[in-house]
């Protein structure tokens, strides 16, 4: 535990709890109350211990003749004025001894299986109780991969092969081993699962189906082949060709537009092949060469699709001016490799520097101009931007300003809830199975509940929960505890604390009639650091039991219901 408690465990209602004594003055070793079996005929009273009023558990019989358990004895003994239960004569533990006879006459009794309640009717001799407890097919055991199901021993085969949410399968598409509640998690990964296209809704395995998407599936929509010079029309693969057959013309004049782009991006005058191949200038030659290629290469597949579409078309329609228009635009482009005169050179060369100045100084005007509209728009944007700057730092400081009043709120809220509940409160402690989770994997091994009063100017208190248990407990037993809290009028009240804790699982069966709730009454002990007035927000030392009820009991019943446990404390102080 993450701190110091001072830890008080008295006996509950299972014959398996186990009880245990923490105080700074001595630490008690794990005691057992008598036995809380069903007796088969009832025995004798003589063979009760008067502290637990149980049949006696290794029996031990004082100098004066009474007869108790060996542990309860020997806490009485322990907590209590060094004197007998029954007639108050000085004892001390040297003065115990073990009743053997006793001890033989009681391990000869006949009791009834505990399981009784789920139709177990096995009468057997109390000495072999617990082997048949360990064999009893009616008898409770958690499921051995650890779901959250418990379940009757003869049906544990059965739950294992066909029901645990934790069994192991084969996938029946790879066959992977896989545990059964990730099955669906694995069919989100597993290559051989069957799944549909998403275009044509054919099925077929995982690992396939990104291959025919990309490349088999004729429904599948894809862009024009002219979208890079500008085609925007979108279709399914098996209707492309219909597609190009009937958009010939636009196609035709996207590429005439790109071919003209180009073409004055070259600076070439119209009707002439512009080559810089002059013996002075053989980089800018190369260049320009390059480019042509360039450009060539660039426009060569959509130039063979519009042949091919042209012609197609053509012999269709017999429409002569679109194998005219096809067949002028590849002669033209084929013609930028052609070799030039030198005449057409240096007339390419002068007419191409002048038309570089005039573009450049045409670039550079409207380059300012557009500089100037950016400047003008980034300076309003500023502004405008510091300006909601201011508004939202405003509005964080306002926001929290809120949060601060928000919290002190409902700080007020809850102590007015916690001061009005006069002593009984009932804590709701909700996502049980979550909490329980993290507990068992030592995240949060405890949790407390909300601080409540005795009454309006009383005790001020709260409640805490170990829901996989403490010590000996953990894994097996809820653990429940009380601690005391700082109060605004604890100046006023009684200090140590001199009264009694009830605490209760609550039963939330539906048939209120059937209901068993799980009730324990806790005796303040003034000697104990519990129950002393507070130098702490919450006093380090708690007071309770550490086995309130068992894990799988808890489960079972109807104590948790909507994923929910309720806890009830009802604090009476005495006077």
């Amino acid at each position: 535990m993450s701190e110091k408690q001072e830890e008080l465990y008295s006996g509950t209602s299972f014959p398996s709890s186990s009880m245990s004594s923490v105080d700074n003055s001595y630490h008690l070793q794990k005691t057992v109350e008598g036995f809380d079996y069903e007796f088969v005929p009832k025995p004798d009273s003589m063979y009760e211990c008067v502290i637990c009023l149980l049949v006696l558990r290794e029996p031990q019989q004082t100098k004066c003749g009474h007869r108790f358990c060996k542990a309860c004895i020997t806490k009485w003994l322990r907590e209590s004025n060094k004197s007998c239960p029954v007639d108050n004569e000085k004892i001390v533990e040297s003065d115990l001894f073990a009743d053997n006879f006793a001890k033989r006459e009681i391990q000869n009794f006949n009791v009834k299986c505990p399981n009784n309640n789920h139709g177990c009717d096995e009468v057997v001799m109390l000495k072999f109780i617990q082997r048949h407890v360990d064999d009893c097919p009616l008898g409770l055991i958690p499921c051995p991969n650890k779901c959250p199901n418990i379940l009757l021993r003869r049906d544990i085969d059965t739950h294992l092969s066909s029901v645990c949410c934790n069994r192991e399968i084969l996938c029946e598409h790879c066959g992977e081993s896989i545990i059964f509640n990730r099955l669906q998690k694995h069919h989100y990964r597993c290559q051989e699962f069957q799944v549909k296209c998403k275009f044509c809704g054919l099925e077929m395995a995982r690992k396939k189906i990104q291959h025919h998407e990309n490349n088999d599936c004729e429904k599948a929509v894809v862009n024009c082949m002219f979208q890079p010079l500008g085609c925007e029309e979108k279709m399914q693969k098996n209707l492309s060709k219909e597609h190009m057959n009937t958009a010939t013309s636009e196609h035709l004049e996207l590429l005439c537009g790109k071919v003209i782009q180009i073409s004055r991006c070259l600076s070439i005058p119209p009707g002439r092949h512009v080559f810089m191949t002059g013996e002075s200038d053989t980089a800018s030659s190369m260049h320009a060469t390059q480019v042509s290629e360039d450009m060539l290469a660039y426009i060569s597949p959509f130039l063979q699709q519009l042949n091919r579409t042209a012609h197609q078309t053509a012999l269709k329609s017999q429409d002569e001016n679109a194998l005219k228009q096809s067949s002028n635009i590849e002669e033209a482009l084929l013609s930028y490799t052609s070799k030039p005169s030198n005449n057409e050179d240096m007339y390419g060369m002068t007419n191409l520097q002048s038309c570089k100045s005039t573009i450049y100084e045409n670039d550079f005007k409207s380059l300012r101009q557009q500089n100037n509209l950016q400047d003008e728009s980034l300076a309003r944007h500023t502004q405008e931007l510091t300006e909601m700057q201011e508004k939202y730092r405003n509005m964080e400081r306002m926001n929290r300003e809120l949060k601060l009043k928000m919290r002190s709120l409902e700080n007020t809220v809850a102590e007015m809830d916690g001061r009005s509940c006069n002593g009984i409160y009932i804590w709701k402690i909700k996502e049980y199975y979550k909490l329980k989770r993290e507990a068992q994997q030592g995240d949060t091994t405890a949790i407390h509940s909300p601080p409540f009063y005795s009454s309006y100017y009383g005790y001020k208190l709260c409640v805490r929960v170990n829901l996989n248990g403490v010590d000996n407990a953990k894994g097996v037993c809820l653990s429940v505890f009380v601690h005391f809290l700082q109060g605004e009028y604890d100046d006023i009240l009684e200090w140590p604390f001199n009264g009694r804790i009830i605490l209760s699982v609550l039963d939330q069966n539906s048939i209120c009639e059937y209901r068993r709730h799980i009730v324990e009454t806790l005796m303040a002990k003034p000697t104990l650091a519990a129950f002393q007035k507070p130098t702490t927000p919450r006093n380090h030392k708690g007071f309770g039991y550490m086995e309130f009820v068992p894990l799988a009991a808890l489960d079972n019943g109807h104590f948790i219901k909507n994923d929910t446990l309720i806890i009830k404390a009802h604090v009476i102080p005495n006077g």
